[in-house]
């Protein structure tokens, strides 16, 4: 600590895309403490007002439609039986002052595909076929009450229930295959009648055979730990080494010895190896979380790793781009050190869905591995990126 350092500013450090580490400062002296935007007080109105917003989006609904004036429709991040992320949820909100009841309503297009003739308030009493009341698979809590400011209600889809087959509209005693992605409209109604109609997209119930060390995607993106490789492949003086802890959320992986020349990447050369099943072809983006560093070693092209999919062409990254030193410090790599993460991306091309591998290659020494998380449309923005994805493990790991 330094003389006066509790004295000094806490707030008003900048954007939080571009911030300063130095205090604010006026003719040498420390600002006082700042809070933007000013705070406002707003009228509520008297009359209650339904609203609605959704989880994985910033915007509203009201029965006028979308509150920032877009056309944007409300729509769930996809259910699907590997996600790893928490329940989705529906937040009912009021916009007035007054209390209002509200309901909200799955549209199933089979509610029941199994009859419950157990104990209601016994879900281990016993599942019969049969037309007697029953929990529907996709289930929300609550699904009615009353809306003083506001109410999350989550939604959660009972895999082994979804039906696969509904009822033929034009004979009913006939079944159709039901067409995965599945979209069911979520119905919000207040006391006035007003309605916000949200869809939830549901995946397909099927499970995939075991496969040990494999991860699966879900909602659109797959997140790797770097410590669920499936291989890591050395050489005679080159190996990789976990490093406890160095992460945002976890470890990390380093090829040793740190002052090795660099390689070519390609053939047997140092890898680490990820094995995944993706859902999705087409173009994907690979975002690859490294550890803030700087190139102590000067290497002429920077701290460089390499990254492919299968047998495809490898893609060198240097993560030393912002390193520009001029008069008022290098703004990105502050940003780096201050996350505790370098996050870099490429993009690749994936042929057809199935089972792909993705490797990551050392190039020079000194790159930290933290986490790898492939997008294929659905990762949404955050601080600390997708929780890790449901991964098939553990098995047996192999070092070479």
């Amino acid at each position: 600590k330094w003389e006066g350092w509790q004295t000094q500013p806490k707030l008003n450090y900048g954007a939080p895309g571009n911030p300063s580490w130095q205090q604010q400062e006026y003719n040498y002296n420390a600002l006082q403490d700042s809070i933007w935007p000013e705070v406002k007080y707003i009228d509520v109105p008297e009359a209650a007002q339904l609203g609605v917003a959704i989880d994985g989006s910033a915007n509203y609904w009201t029965a006028m439609g979308a509150g920032d004036g877009s056309e944007e429709k409300p729509v769930l991040p996809r259910f699907s039986p590997y996600q790893t992320q928490p329940a989705q949820y529906i937040e009912v909100f009021n916009r007035g002052s007054t209390p209002f009841e509200y309901t909200i309503t799955p549209e199933l297009p089979v509610e029941c595909p199994y009859g419950w003739n157990g104990d209601p308030n016994d879900p281990s009493d016993g599942w019969t076929k049969g037309d007697a009341p029953c929990l529907p698979w996709l289930r929300v809590t609550p699904s009615r009450g009353v809306v003083d400011k506001e109410v999350r209600a989550t939604l959660r889809v009972d895999w082994n229930l979804v039906p696969t087959t509904a009822p033929d509209p034009n004979d009913p005693t006939q079944q159709v295959e039901l067409q995965f992605p599945l979209e069911v409209p979520i119905r919000i109604t207040g006391s006035d009648g007003s309605e916000v109609v949200v869809t939830a997209v549901i995946d397909s119930p099927a499970r995939l055979p075991w496969k040990p060390n494999r991860f699966i995607e879900a909602n659109g993106f797959v997140s790797v730990g770097s410590g669920r490789y499936r291989r890591a492949v050395n050489t005679d003086s080159i190996y990789w080494k976990l490093l406890p802890d160095i992460g945002r959320t976890g470890s990390g992986l380093t090829p040793f010895p740190p002052t090795v020349e660099p390689v070519t990447p390609g053939g047997d050369s140092p890898r680490l190896e990820f094995d995944m099943h993706l859902f999705s072809s087409g173009e994907v983006k690979v975002y690859v979380y490294t550890s803030p560093r700087n190139n102590y070693l000067n290497w002429e092209n920077g701290l460089q790793y390499g990254i492919s999919f299968d047998d495809q062409p490898i893609q060198t990254v240097n993560t030393s781009y912002a390193i520009d030193l001029n008069g008022n410090g290098n703004k990105i790599w502050e940003r780096h050190t201050s996350d505790n993460a370098n996050i870099t991306v490429t993009k690749h091309t994936i042929e057809s869905p199935g089972d792909h591998t993705l490797k990551f290659w050392m190039v020079t020494p000194g790159v930290i591995l933290q986490k790898i998380v492939v997008d294929a449309g659905g990762m949404k923005e955050s601080y600390f990126g997708p929780p890790e994805s449901y991964w098939m493990g553990p098995g047996p790991v192999s070092s070479q």
